[in-house]
């Protein structure tokens, strides 16, 4: 299994640790999406690297070669940045599914209009496969499943509604799972400093 395929199997799971609220076999979903304001504290050019500064805190990200008019980027810029999470769950007769030991995946794109005066744009990841519930552990509110590279993982329930959720699984059990994230950035103007 890819580190790749053990995050994003992980991350589908924690995400519904995170609240879902609905019953076999209806299909559930959970989204969220926050967005933050930071500061260009530094850039290196050459690696399209840029170090973001918030509250105290830095973080330094890769700025995508989609990205239009990365020469535009000051030190003092204010950036935006969306990330968003999205997983859904579906329940599949055995059977059923074809993405049983498959993962799908797809990667898209957006850059700012051509003309634009801004650097911005967003890159998104879809990712759709199907596990094999394997065990529920109701008193620890753990799961246990058998992912698409035949290797079992167990993720710990933390969320009472997931609880609740992951009580409705039985061994056996196709859980289709489609996993989206997308990251969109743009840069504001500089604010107007008097000299």
């Amino acid at each position: 299994m890819t580190k790749l395929t053990s995050l994003f199997l992980l991350g589908a799971f924690a995400l519904l640790a995170g609240g879902i609220a609905a019953a076999q076999p209806e299909p559930v979903s959970v989204e969220k999406t926050q967005t933050i304001t930071a500061t260009v504290a530094s850039i290196d050019a050459p690696k399209r690297l840029v170090e973001l500064s918030k509250d105290g805190e830095s973080t330094t990200i890769e700025v995508p070669a989609e990205v239009r008019n990365f020469d535009r980027i000051k030190v003092g810029d204010e950036v935006v940045a969306t990330y968003y999470q999205g997983l859904a769950a579906e329940f599949k007769k055995k059977g059923e599914s074809k993405t049983v030991g498959v993962i799908d995946a797809t990667t898209g794109t957006a850059r700012m209009p051509e003309g634009s005066n801004r650097p911005g744009g967003a890159v998104a990841n879809k990712v759709t496969t199907t596990v094999v519930i394997e065990s529920v552990d109701r008193s620890t509110h753990s799961v246990t499943f058998v992912g698409p590279s035949g290797m079992t993982r167990t993720v710990d329930v933390v969320d009472p509604k997931a609880r609740q959720f992951i009580g409705t699984l039985q061994k056996g059990d196709e859980v289709q799972l489609t996993y989206v994230e997308a990251l969109a950035v743009t840069l504001e103007p500089k604010s107007s400093k008097p000299k």
